[in-house]
């Protein structure tokens, strides 16, 4: 059964009232049978500032309200991700750049809470399943005459990479455990 709650955009910790929000997240974890597993996160209330991070998923899909607050960094600036009514944006994932050998490269960004606003945003992750192995595919490298530019690996350690780096954050950022671990080059 759904769980549905009340909030509101209040810049206030505690229970409010206004906008429903409905949490189906324990609902819709699964794998399809081809070994593509589907995550829907459901909605989140922003509180406070989040680090600058790449999505160690395959693609993630992000319905933001007003408020905005979704940043990308492209040559060293942040840009914003201005919401448009009815718009859905696609985050390539780090799987992806790995597959299509840095073709498709993972973006970062970080999300703020606007000033004075709460953020609403509804994310959902596509990932393979932990137990596939991921590699540059032949599209990408062979068939093009170039070189892998990662090793083969499985995606549940790359997950558990993922998860030490989150469980015991490195000091600096740029020390954190990424795809660049399985990187050839």
């Amino acid at each position: 059964m759904a769980r549905i709650t009340s909030s509101t955009s209040s810049d206030e910790d505690g229970p409010s009232v206004g906008i429903p929000v409905v949490d189906l997240s324990p609902f819709f974890a699964f794998n399809t049978g081809t070994g593509i597993s589907w995550l829907l996160a459901g909605i989140s209330r922003q509180r406070r500032r989040k680090t600058a991070h790449q999505d160690g998923n395959s693609l993630t899909f992000v319905i933001q309200d007003d408020a905005g607050g979704l940043e990308v960094c492209k040559n060293g600036e942040w840009i914003p991700a201005t919401p448009t009514p009815g718009a859905i944006i696609v985050n390539v994932g780090e799987t992806i750049q790995v597959l299509t050998n840095d073709k498709l490269k993972s973006a970062m960004h970080r999300v703020t809470r606007p000033k004075g606003r709460s953020r609403y945003s509804y994310s959902f992750f596509y990932s393979v399943s932990p137990e596939k192995w991921v590699e540059p595919l032949p599209e990408f490298t062979e068939q093009l005459g170039e070189l892998p530019k990662y090793r083969k690996f499985q995606f549940g350690e790359y997950l558990q990479l993922i998860k030490k780096d989150v469980t015991n954050p490195p000091q600096r950022p740029e020390d954190a455990l990424r795809v660049a671990h399985y990187s050839i080059e």
